[in-house]
């Protein structure tokens, strides 16, 4: 097969899952990936595809085909401009996500923080924050452990200080624990998908990422909210649902909290800040 053809040909293969463009922007990666042949390079490469990419890219498409997001296959996802190790014990790191975290940077100079990243699974946030601020003495909780032995990989690889501990927010020594270390600043993009949105949600994300690190019940969407805000004294950055704003304006509004919520780059309310009134 010519390189040139590659793009045709995967948007075929994933046309069931997939739309064109989506299954266009994959195949690209492929070709930067796997046949390290630059997007911008492909008009003008006459060249077919060697046997043992082609054996490769097969192996990929089809595990593509069953559902299993691309991050997966390959073993990582980029965020903030670094390769973060990814596989089904967490979730894989949005560009929302990176929005969040250049927030915080931008609200908080090179002044020594201490900060707790809440539910942090592959550890992107705190990673990335610790990349950013070497002079922040940053830890990661997560109630999985395997979660946790991620983030603990990643840190490694990408060379970062960030400390990481098996803890889940609901339990009492945890929030102990939360109180006795006095953090300056507190961060999560915890769960908080209601159960009735499953059947909206796209067959990869839904099949083959961690329910537990997406899904909140419809009675409690707020749940992780609404408990951060009764054990923190600390300023607080989360990541929430679009279509949950007004429940998180009815939350704030009657707690004893300074807040503001701010739009993602799609334009949806997606990011909130607050403080706890003196």
């Amino acid at each position: 097969m010519q390189i040139q053809a590659f793009i045709p040909f995967i948007q075929n293969q994933l046309a069931t899952l997939y739309e064109p463009e989506e299954a266009k922007q994959i195949g690209y990666i492929l070709l930067e990936e796997i046949l390290l042949v630059k997007r911008s390079h492909l008009p003008i490469i006459q060249k077919e595809i060697g046997a043992d990419e082609e054996e490769k890219l097969t192996q990929i498409i089809l595990e593509l085909k069953k559902g299993v997001p691309l991050q997966y296959v390959l073993g990582y996802a980029w965020f903030k401009d670094l390769v973060f190790k990814v596989s089904p014990a967490v979730l894989i790191p949005r560009p929302e996500t990176e929005e969040l975290v250049d927030w915080i940077l931008a609200d908080y100079d090179n002044i020594p923080l201490k900060v707790l990243d809440i539910g942090t699974g592959s550890g992107c946030i705190a990673i990335a924050l610790s990349s950013n601020r070497s002079n922040w003495e940053i830890w990661g909780i997560d109630h999985s452990k395997d979660a946790i032995d991620v983030a603990q990989s990643n840190a490694r690889s990408i060379q970062t200080n960030t400390k990481f501990k098996v803890a889940d927010l609901f339990d009492p020594n945890t929030q102990e624990w939360i109180h006795q270390q006095q953090f300056d600043l507190i961060v999560s993009n915890p769960p908080y998908i209601p159960e009735s949105d499953k059947a909206q949600m796209h067959v990869n994300v839904l099949n083959h990422e961690p329910h537990d690190a997406l899904f909140v019940s419809d009675e409690k969407p707020l749940v992780y909210f609404e408990t951060l805000l009764a054990v923190s004294e600390q300023a607080c950055y989360v990541e929430f649902a679009y279509n949950l704003e007004p429940q998180m304006n009815q939350l704030l509004q009657h707690s004893l909290c300074e807040y503001e919520i701010k739009k993602d780059m799609s334009g949806n309310p997606r990011m909130c800040k607050w403080n706890k009134r003196k």
